[in-house]
């Protein structure tokens, strides 16, 4: 994500988990922790990293279907969904809407989803990525 903001000036990304807990130890502190010159940067009141060349990383966590409905209409060029079988299929479509960016090709921006077997989402993500199975 912090290569793809910085070769890519002016686009938001987004780094989805389950809680604002999770999202804050397993990739704030991290940030901040592996790139210390990131503290400058780090804006606490709206969980974002925000670049001098207008990029953003901003940490987001959705812990039910509506807080992933307010995401709708927001734009990402990336975003990555860690711990992707916490989410259902409909949270992913949700969220995977959200991933473009104007005047990019659409084949530019990326969507992650990192995860484990198990939970809501494991029939979901193995009937895409295992299965190759599509609607």
């Amino acid at each position: 994500m912090l290569k793809r903001r910085l070769e890519h000036p002016g686009t938001r990304g987004a780094i989805f988990r389950r809680t604002f807990s999770l999202v804050k130890e397993n990739h704030i502190d991290k940030y901040l922790q592996e790139y210390p010159f990131l503290q400058e940067f780090y804006h606490v009141g709206d969980s974002e990293i925000r670049f001098p060349n207008g990029s953003v990383i901003a940490f987001r966590y959705a812990d039910t279907q509506g807080a992933v409905d307010a995401h709708i209409g927001k734009e990402y060029m990336d975003i990555i969904v860690d711990q992707g079988e916490a989410f259902n299929e409909h949270e992913h479509l949700t969220l995977s809407s959200c991933c473009r960016w104007p005047g990019v090709d659409e084949t530019a921006c990326k969507y992650v989803v990192t995860f484990n077997p198990g939970n809501v989402g494991h029939k979901y993500l193995q009937r895409i990525f295992f299965d190759k199975k599509y609607r």
